[in-house]
């Protein structure tokens, strides 16, 4: 792990020698909350707790005009949780996840992030849970974990994690809809995918967890391989998930390709934005702060 300030840059050395993904995880969590210099874990109840210094990007809503006026500071009163919150973290496991080069290899840098995100909500109290979808039309038993507080809980869930791989043969996420039902009310969602599903499924499944008052945030993982990809004259295409390949001229493909990816990434944001998702495009040689921000700016908002 390299951290500079809140940067929390995962290489790929670091993940070939981890054999522990909690242990990981945990010290990332760590790592980023000493690098901020400020606990980022806070409710939003009305029992006090402690006051910090006013941030680039706090709403001014929250300054405490009262200290202003007797120390000419800028101050934000943070205050204790006093309810769970239930987290579902919705993490692709279909074969287009598997790809990618390094700590930019998809599947391995999305259950990273779960891991971290279950740890973070662990440590808030919150209650973390795993659903791995791209398996089938139905979600099996054991790929879905229900929201718990419970210590042994976060142990088992990351433990699966660690041992699963990117191997469904299905990009589509209809069998979401019985998981999606089960979702308590008041909640919050996260989705870890590369995107590559029908758009009218993806804005059901939305929609859903939406009317259900759920906060929901779409991290949409991309490898640099996919975002830049380097062609020579020549391009022997393989399809991921079927195997088939196709030679095609390698300039031509890549104003295809970049039309291609701006187009499904613009669907996407787009279907994000109707159905009130926080969509962040997410490239896997970012480092892992960027994701942790937007969690919880939407957490604690």
């Amino acid at each position: 792990m390299q951290s500079s300030g809140a940067s929390l840059q995962i290489d790929a050395q670091l993940l070939a020698n981890a054999t522990d993904l909690l242990l990981l995880a945990e010290c990332l969590v760590e790592g980023y909350s000493h690098g901020i210099h400020r606990s980022p874990f806070s409710g939003s109840s009305q029992e006090f707790a402690s006051y910090r210094a006013f941030l680039p990007g706090d709403s001014p809503h929250r300054i405490d005009w009262k200290v202003y006026g007797r120390t000419d500071e800028f101050v934000i009163r943070e205050y204790e949780q006093e309810t769970n919150l239930p987290g579902y973290l919705f993490l692709d496991a279909s074969l287009s996840m598997d790809f990618g080069e390094g700590a930019g290899h998809k599947f391995n840098y999305g259950r990273l992030l779960c891991a971290v995100l279950s740890v973070l909500m662990n440590q808030q109290q919150d209650a973390p849970g795993l659903v791995l979808f791209g398996r089938g039309e139905t979600v099996p038993a054991e790929d879905w974990w229900p929201p718990s507080t419970r210590r042994d809980h976060l142990e088992n869930m990351v433990g699966y994690l660690e041992k699963n791989k990117a191997d469904g043969p299905h990009d589509h996420i209809r069998g979401l809809d019985e998981v999606v039902g089960e979702c308590r009310r008041r909640s919050m969602a996260v989705f870890v995918t590369d995107g590559l599903m029908d758009p009218a499924e993806l804005k059901d499944v939305l929609s859903s967890l939406a009317m259900r008052g759920s906060k929901v945030l779409f991290f949409h993982l991309l490898a640099r391989e996919e975002i830049a990809p380097k062609f020579g004259k020549e391009v022997i295409l393989v399809d991921h998930e079927t195997g088939s390949e196709r030679v095609i001229d390698g300039s031509a493909y890549r104003d295809l390709h970049e039309a291609h990816l701006k187009g499904v990434c613009d669907e996407i944001e787009k279907v994000c934005h109707d159905t009130e998702t926080e969509y962040c495009l997410l490239p896997t040689d970012q480092p892992l702060d960027e994701a942790l921000r937007h969690f919880l700016s939407l957490r604690n908002g």
